[in-house]
């Protein structure tokens, strides 16, 4: 059986049902939240906004890549090939941004310079996990962890 989580609101005392492919957004640093549709039932791993509140991108199982323009409101699906999207970093803009994702032992990290329309793989590993990664101070200098 399948256990579905619950949120409950701090500011309404509301309880939001999160179950797969869940999307929650406070406007007011925490207080409350509201629920999101993403468009998919897959699990979600990560998200990154990375100019602004409006253009932003979540990641998840099966090549699951989504992005936004609209805050949230709408979600685009976007194509990486395989695996589950653990971390998605925006360095210095909204065009020049990297996705990792891992298909069983292999791991990838894909790199897209036209804001997410196209990716190409820059880096496999094999028997890694990638989870995180790092780009503190340009678009050419990052680090990942595993």
């Amino acid at each position: 059986m399948k256990v579905i989580p619950k949120l409950r609101d701090a500011a309404t005392k509301q309880s939001i049902r999160i179950s797969d492919g869940t999307i929650l957004k406070t406007t007011n640093g925490g207080t409350s939240w509201s629920k999101l549709n993403s468009g998919t039932t897959q699990h979600l791993l990560t998200v990154h906004f990375p100019v602004d509140a409006n253009t932003g991108y979540i990641g998840g199982y099966v090549s699951t890549l989504l992005k936004t323009t609209n805050g949230g409101q709408t979600w685009t699906p976007l194509t990486i090939n395989g695996g589950y999207v653990y971390d998605i970093v925006f360095p210095q803009n909204a065009n020049t941004g990297y996705v990792s994702a891992i298909d069983g032992s292999q791991d990838y990290i894909y790199k897209t310079t036209n804001g997410g329309l196209n990716w190409v793989q820059v880096l496999y590993l094999e028997d890694a996990f990638i989870q995180s990664m790092s780009f503190p101070l340009d678009d050419q200098t990052g680090y990942v962890a595993n």
